[in-house]
């Protein structure tokens, strides 16, 4: 799925590992933002290294990240093209910390090859709150329609986005099809704003 997208997405997994192995107070390696939200030209690579037993101030801190940008420059990544952070564990949970949710929802573990909702045992969205122009046409409302839904409701973009339909003018879609449905909604020039749900899972 991002190997698609991702260029030399298998060697980066492999240099997480190496990395994992040479330093052990990394407890995981996490990809987020736009490359892991479907982007199709991501330009940036976002990565935040999480470590355990090391803490801000300490030399391994700073170094651990320099060292991880240095080999991805050796792939052929530009260094304006890398962003990569260091954090302990319990700075994730820092209240603070307003990127966690985020991270959590969007994060994908290059050392475990899951997203991070996955390894919660939950599922991440995009929840996509949209307002349709109110110039539109009859036929064009139904074109918009049409094309989101198909003419049975379940097929569309939504469908091929495996997204769900919640209500008029709410769609919950995967993460990893965010911009997929960002580029969608451009195109058809509606107004969107949209919000990341870890949705736990269901339990009866």
């Amino acid at each position: 799925m991002l190997g698609d997208y991702i260029k030399r997405f298998e060697e980066i997994k492999r240099i997480a590992m190496e990395f994992k192995g040479k330093y052990p107070e990394i407890f995981d390696i996490v990809l987020y933002g736009s490359t892991v939200r479907g982007k199709e030209h991501p330009r940036d690579l976002d990565i935040l290294i999480i470590y355990l037993g090391i803490e801000m101030g300490d030399e391994k801190y700073y170094s651990i990240p320099f060292q991880l940008r240095k080999r991805l420059m050796d792939l052929g990544y530009q260094r304006e093209e890398l962003d990569i952070k260091g954090i302990n564990i319990l700075e994730l949970f820092d209240p603070n910390f307003f990127a966690s949710l985020g991270i959590l929802t969007e994060g994908y573990s290059l050392l475990k090859d899951h997203f991070l909702h996955e390894l919660l045992n939950g599922e991440g969205y995009a929840m996509f709150v949209y307002k349709l122009p109110k110039e539109w046409s009859h036929n064009t409302l139904n074109k918009f329609l049409h094309a989101l839904k198909g003419r049975n409701g379940r097929s569309g973009v939504i469908g091929e986005l495996k997204g769900r339909y919640v209500s008029r003018g709410v769609v919950l879609i995967p993460v990893w099809n965010t911009e997929k449905f960002k580029k969608f909604l451009e195109l058809w020039k509606v107004d969107y704003e949209y919000f990341l749900l870890l949705k736990t899972t269901k339990f009866v």
